[in-house]
């Protein structure tokens, strides 16, 4: 069976597949279950609080309009797209901004309940959020055997560089 034959709805059961909602090593897997992804994002946070705070001494010191209006311009924070679907389930990505720059992107959520989802977006997801930090969120190509993934993703990090104003 090809990977296109395997397109069911949300929700339907299939024999290989298992019950998702009850057996939690079938679930997603979320930020928060990986740490290098959460303390990626606080070092991002702690340097753009650091970066803001040397900018708006520096402004202070020197009198320097053009600093002052950098200072108060710099878009930093962490931005969550809208979750985008596809028939095997949602892909949700954030961005982390400092100073006006991606520094870093994370699917936060995709498929993962089917054992084919499992194997196609553990290889495929590493490699979009890749992509797309190397790339500033500019340019993402589609992983070869996840286009559905891959489309998805692209979906929801464009929505979260709209949030970020990027």
């Amino acid at each position: 069976m090809s990977h296109s034959d395997d397109i069911r709805p949300s929700g339907s059961a299939h024999p290989d597949d298992g019950d998702a909602t009850s057996d939690p090593a079938l679930a997603p897997p979320q930020a928060e279950d990986r740490p290098e992804g959460l303390v990626t994002v606080v070092i991002a946070l702690a340097v753009n609080v650091a970066v803001a705070v040397v900018k708006s001494v520096v402004a202070a010191l020197t009198g320097s309009a053009a600093m002052v209006a950098e200072a108060s311009t710099s878009a930093s924070g962490t931005y969550t797209g809208a979750a985008a679907r596809t028939p095997y389930g949602p892909v949700q990505v954030q961005v982390t901004v400092s100073d006006g720059q991606v520094a870093s992107v994370q699917a936060l959520t995709y498929p993962y309940s089917s054992g084919c989802a499992r194997a196609v977006d553990s290889r495929a997801i590493p490699v979009l959020d890749q992509e797309a930090t190397a790339s500033q969120g500019t340019s993402v190509h589609m992983v070869s055997g996840a286009s559905f993934t891959s489309a998805a993703y692209e979906q929801s990090l464009q929505s979260a560089l709209d949030r970020a104003h990027l």
